[in-house]
């Protein structure tokens, strides 16, 4: 399990056909359950006309909600929607993603959580970067989100 996989972890090449060649930034990796991935996945994934959710009223005067966060990119022509995605993704492993939509929001809170962590001394092995101090902006859109995702029909 990747534990970070979203597509600014991926590096692509886009000739012949557009692919992933490569997946960075692998030090929060460990074993557990590859759904995980799949919904933070998904939780970065914006089909149209759902751009913005982590909207420009959210941002602080002195700069992005959260640095290098970007959710609108697959709402752009060419990309599948996050159904497409997610029964592709069933289709090519075999895993069961009924239980998608819950990993989802669980996902969305646990971003929550993110920015708490890094208000006090980090233990060894926690992730720290750039950006890192604005992820605090973020989270009434996150539990925002994550209440959408989760009282969502069962069928979306």
């Amino acid at each position: 399990m990747h534990g970070d996989f979203r597509l600014d972890n991926v590096l692509v090449t886009v000739s012949p056909q557009p692919r992933i060649t490569a997946v960075v930034d692998w030090e929060m990796a460990t074993l557990g359950d590859p759904l995980a991935d799949l919904g933070l996945t998904l939780v970065y994934w914006t089909d149209p006309g759902e751009e913005g959710w982590l909207t420009p009223e959210q941002k602080s005067a002195g700069g992005p909600l959260a640095a290098g966060v970007s959710t609108d990119a697959t709402a752009s022509p060419g990309f599948l929607s996050r159904a497409e995605f997610a029964a592709g993704y069933a289709r090519r492993t075999g895993r069961d993603i009924s239980r998608i939509r819950v990993l989802r929001g669980v996902r969305l809170l646990q971003a929550r959580s993110r920015p708490r962590r890094h208000q006090r001394p980090l233990p060894a092995a926690q992730t720290v970067g750039e950006g890192f101090d604005q992820d605090g902006l973020a989270v009434p859109a996150l539990v925002t989100r994550a209440h959408e995702v989760l009282d969502a029909d069962a069928t979306s």
